[in-house]
């Protein structure tokens, strides 16, 4: 049905639809907060952890074939990668401290995260993901998190508390 409908949104348009387009998200359980996957309109629900824990803070790849998040499973917030053709997830980041709120580079390369590795600030690195190496972007007194690449990578968006507030 959804590829029937992208067809004909397609047909009237000349636009591609949505009517295949999936969604990641953190649903609330009793004990735990867990990562889901489902179609647009809710349909296809699939739950894709089960750590009984806090998963937050999915952020799909450009190319849609794998997702970043930060689970507390193992105790420490540590930044993991689910890959869907492989059917695995790996840990990618468990530097002592926060590693959140990923964002995968428009080629897919490398995730933009928050880390407060060295005074406990948090500040924004680039995770280059075959490496592992890091590359420090901010250093600031002030609390930096949430980054997020431009279209065309050139460039990361983050919050920052450096005016007073976020």
């Amino acid at each position: 049905a959804h590829r029937f409908a992208n067809e004909i949104f397609k047909t009237l348009t000349g636009i591609d639809g949505i009517f295949d387009t999936r969604i990641v998200y953190v649903r609330r359980f009793i004990d735990s907060k867990e990562l889901c996957l489902s179609d647009y309109d809710g349909g296809n629900y699939k739950q894709l952890t089960s750590y009984r824990s806090l998963s937050l803070s999915p952020a799909w790849s450009r190319d849609g074939k794998r997702i970043a998040f930060t689970s507390y499973k193992d105790g420490n917030p540590n930044l993991y990668v689910m890959d869907f053709a492989r059917g695995t997830t790996r840990l990618i980041s468990k530097k002592k401290g926060v590693n959140i709120t990923p964002d995968w580079s428009p080629d897919g390369s490398k995730i933009a995260l928050t880390l407060n590795l060295n005074n406990g600030n948090s500040e924004i690195y680039v995770l280059h993901e075959r490496s592992g190496s890091l590359e420090r972007m901010t250093n600031d007194f002030a609390t930096d998190v949430s980054p997020s690449w431009s279209p065309d990578g050139a460039w990361i968006a983050f919050v920052s508390d450096r005016a007073g507030s976020p």
